[in-house]
């Protein structure tokens, strides 16, 4: 995430395309979800790092919200708007191990284990759970998100305002980030 989050930020600011952006994080993230749902299963440590790297390239479209947010509302809404979107960011984070924690009564897994318990099981259940969640919101996303656009009233008209850095700026600026 710490990788594509800007460069999916750059994307989104440069051509204001959303929804082809979420969706394909939507599904790099629920395969990486899939694939930690199988660790014990399929045995070798590097399992769970590589779901892990895989779910967090998809985790990357985080930091879209927030430049969707800012692309679709103007400076008196925003702050609003980025309080609302990070507080159910965090009330996210906070509810998905109370979740796990439901599931603690599951008995230890061990190499004798049945197949069914290695694939679910106490440390397994969160990709499970992200998978399902993931998936399901996927399909809802993808039939009710609307790229913003000017014409669909969508897309804030940027309106250069006193004070407000030039386009020369704003290049040093990236060439500084890049």
């Amino acid at each position: 995430a710490l990788i594509t989050a800007p460069i999916l930020g750059y994307l989104s600011d440069r051509f204001h395309v959303f929804k082809i952006l979420f969706a394909t994080c939507l599904v790099i993230n629920a395969l990486g979800n899939l694939i930690y749902a199988f660790t014990f299963l399929g045995g070798p440590w590097y399992m769970m790092l590589i779901a892990r790297l895989v779910a967090g390239v998809g985790a990357g479209a985080l930091g879209l919200g927030t430049s969707y947010c800012s692309q679709t509302t103007t400076v008196d809404q925003r702050q609003r708007r980025l309080v609302t979107y990070r507080t159910s960011q965090s009330v996210a984070r906070m509810v998905g191990p109370v979740i796990g924690y439901i599931f603690l009564g599951l008995p230890q897994v061990n190499s004798s284990s049945s197949t069914a318990l290695k694939v679910f099981n106490w440390y397994t259940i969160p990709g499970w759970v992200a998978f399902v969640v993931v998936a399901a919101l996927s399909g809802l996303f993808w039939w009710m998100f609307v790229d913003p656009t000017v014409e669909n009233e969508h897309l804030v008209r940027r309106v250069e305002q006193a004070g407000e850095a030039s386009p020369e700026r704003r290049r040093e600026f990236y060439s500084f980030c890049g």
